[in-house]
């Protein structure tokens, strides 16, 4: 508890500093905090509207995308969004957004728990969580029981439906509308939290202010309590990244990605002109990693800036005036992590083209150019085998090599890529010879 505590507040302290930082570059002052959570904060300004601090990208992806679809069209049930702006703090990415605030009402709360009663009722209508946001769905439970309700509530759901068909007037599907969310705007019952999954990015690139630098990414990451030379590897790595910004001439904000805890998975945003300099430094950084035991491997995407139309519908364009961009994704792996004592026998599965040269040569390193990990990506070169025949061939149409571990003095390691790895794959860096292995027919 107290270590949730401790989270807690740091989370409130980081959300207080973006807050007034973002304050000051509005010229208002932060009156109060008007709403907190794990997820951001909310703050009442001098000039009586909402300043939010959010990680959320797709809150924010959002809220970008509305900005600009209201500089041509008047939405009655939308909170108006004057600005939002990207903001980096220890390397980690926050949104502060500037808004409206709306006339809130207890009434809704309680509008809003009967009409859930009747969701509950009609739970044939609504098939799905989602379709509790979908306007055809609630017109189809309006048409049911408007005779038998009252007017207050009456009102509510009528609103209710415009609100969501003007959301998905402008091709915004919300994931995230509750009585909390919802307020007055003119009398008419609004939104002012906006959260969709949408896959396609209207964020404008290298928008970032940064309010002071640290690697706390790289200071924090639970990798490095499995590496024997840390401060090694993250100093390599630090440099490196120093190198890149001397390249792009700019900061580069560095984002850190959901991986394993023995995975380092983070990337950054350059130009398109400067790819070529970038991956020359990365496979720098590669060999000079693997000469302490550490992998990397590294990915990029092409990526486009967007902008809108002016038409009524819907109208998304690649912005032209503006350069596409390459994000790239860094994954940085201890190669000799977690060894481990292998049972006597393993199973290695192969094609049986190889079978001449295996029985000539036993199992030798060749290059796994068409190995993919549960990351898709490639890993040093080694031999891999499992503790059951069908580890590696669940399909039944591989042969099936017998490994005795008791004949070779090879050292193995858990194989922590695989997710259905439960101790049951191993690899090795070294050959096997011939006299360590027996073909064995695939019976399952």
């Amino acid at each position: 508890m107290k270590k949730y505590n401790n989270f807690i507040t740091e989370k409130t302290e980081i959300f207080r500093k973006i807050s007034k930082y973002y304050a000051n570059l509005l010229d208002v002052e932060i009156v109060s905090l008007f709403d907190s959570g794990l997820n951001g904060a909310a703050y009442l300004t001098s000039k009586n509207t909402v300043i939010k601090i959010t990680p959320s990208y797709n809150e924010a992806n959002a809220v970008y995308k509305l900005i600009n679809k209201q500089k041509t069209k008047n939405l009655k049930h939308i909170a108006e969004y004057y600005d939002i702006k990207q903001i980096s703090l220890n390397n980690e990415t926050y949104y502060a957004i500037h808004l409206e605030l709306l006339k809130l009402d207890c009434n809704i709360y309680v509008l809003y728990r009967e009409y859930l009663k009747l969701i509950d009722e009609h739970n044939k209508i609504f098939n799905n969580y989602l379709s509790h946001y979908k306007s055809k769905h609630i017109k189809i439970l309006y048409q049911e029981i408007r005779d038998r309700i009252n007017t207050k509530l009456r009102k509510f759901i009528l609103q209710l439906i415009e609100l969501i068909e003007e959301l998905e007037n402008i091709n915004i599907e919300n994931e995230d509308l509750h009585a909390g969310n919802l307020g007055y705007k003119n009398d008419n019952l609004a939104i002012f939290d906006i959260l969709t999954s949408d896959e396609i990015n209207y964020l404008p690139y290298n928008k970032c202010e940064k309010i002071y630098e640290k690697n706390t990414i790289l200071d924090n990451h639970k990798l490095f309590e499995y590496i024997n030379n840390k401060k090694l590897v993250k100093t390599t790595i630090i440099n490196t990244l120093k190198k890149i910004t001397k390249i792009i001439g700019d900061s580069i904000n560095l984002k850190q990605h959901r991986s394993d805890k023995i995975v380092l998975n983070i990337s950054f945003d350059v130009d398109n002109e400067f790819e070529k300099k970038v991956i020359n430094e990365l496979e720098k950084l590669k060999k000079q990693l693997l000469k302490s035991g550490t992998y990397l491997t590294y990915k990029s995407y092409l990526k486009n800036n967007y902008t809108f139309g002016d038409s009524d519908d819907f109208d998304l364009k690649i912005d032209h005036s503006k350069p596409s961009y390459l994000t790239f994704y860094l994954f940085v792996k201890d190669t000799y992590f977690n060894r481990i004592k292998p049972p006597r026998y393993l199973y290695h599965a192969t094609k049986h083209s190889n079978y001449d040269n295996i029985i000539k040569n036993g199992l030798v390193i060749r290059p796994n150019t068409n190995y993919k990990t549960s990351n898709d990506l490639d890993r040093p070169d080694a031999i891999f085998a499992g503790v059951a025949k069908d580890t590696w061939d669940k399909n039944g149409i591989a042969d099936i090599w017998r490994i005795d571990t008791t004949k070779i003095k090879n050292k193995w390691y858990l194989d922590y890529n695989l997710y259905f790895n439960d101790n049951e794959s191993f690899l090795t860096y070294k050959p096997i010879p011939p006299e360590a292995i027996k073909f064995i027919k695939n019976k399952k």
